[in-house]
């Protein structure tokens, strides 16, 4: 018995030592969901199905996702937003309409921003 005890504890401090110093992100507790996406923003997740990565944006300044490929999609916004493969609007784009909810895609999603415009 004490042996098994003994064990226990040496697993505990090791899971203990090599999480030390690791900071929890907010992404790596919380499950990935289109409640992430708020009202007026356009939203990628690295995963189909509104899961993994997510990242979003309010602005029509290019930004980065830091996500390569864009798995879904929502755009919540009254405007067209854009996707583009390369960082800062470069490589190629992909439009997503007002109102687009896409549980299952593949787009490049290095950058994004929401245009002026509602048409793509």
């Amino acid at each position: 018995m004490k042996t098994a005890h003994r064990g226990l504890i040496a697993i505990t401090a090791a899971a203990l030592l090599a999480t030390a110093g690791v900071p929890a992100v907010a992404s790596d507790i919380a499950p990935a969901s289109t409640s992430q996406c708020a009202a007026a923003a356009f939203c990628v997740w690295g995963a189909t199905g509104y899961a993994g990565t997510f990242a979003s944006t309010t602005s029509t300044s290019v930004s980065s996702t830091g996500i390569s490929t864009a798995k879904s999609v929502w755009n919540r916004s009254a405007r067209a937003a854009v996707v583009y493969s390369g960082a800062g609007g470069t490589g190629t784009a992909k439009c997503f309409a007002p109102g687009a909810m896409v549980a299952s895609t593949t787009a490049g999603a290095a950058s994004f921003r929401i245009l002026s415009t509602a048409t793509c």
